[in-house]
């Protein structure tokens, strides 16, 4: 036996000979099933945009989450460039008076 099994009907012809033709399936799509399948695809398209449209919107999230984390190191960077420039500063004038000669006083007497 082969491997697919094929339908045949056999007719004697006039000869004697014995004549074998295939039985072909008639497949037709009627209105009812053109219909399902319609929707099928439908519904497969609507999940295919809803998918898209919810990655799109995650991504959106995510992008306006790393926007406001950018902003904020943006602000603490200029915050702690403004302290180095102050501690520049007095770390000069510290310098400046020992250059000078002058020194610390330990308590200021007003009289």
């Amino acid at each position: 036996m082969g491997r697919f099994f094929t339908l045949t009907n056999s007719r004697k012809s006039f000869n004697g000979f014995e004549r074998r033709r295939t039985i072909s399936a008639k497949k037709g799509a009627g209105p009812v099933s053109l219909k399902f399948i319609t929707i099928a695809i439908l519904a497969v398209l609507s999940l295919l945009y809803l998918a898209q449209a919810n990655r799109s919107a995650t991504k959106g999230y995510s992008l306006k989450a790393l926007e406001e984390e950018k902003t904020k190191i943006e602000a603490q960077n200029e915050r702690l460039e403004v302290e180095a420039a102050r501690q520049k500063s007095l770390k000069e004038i510290e310098n400046k008076t020992q250059n000078l000669g002058m020194v610390p006083v330990d308590q200021v007497n007003y009289e």
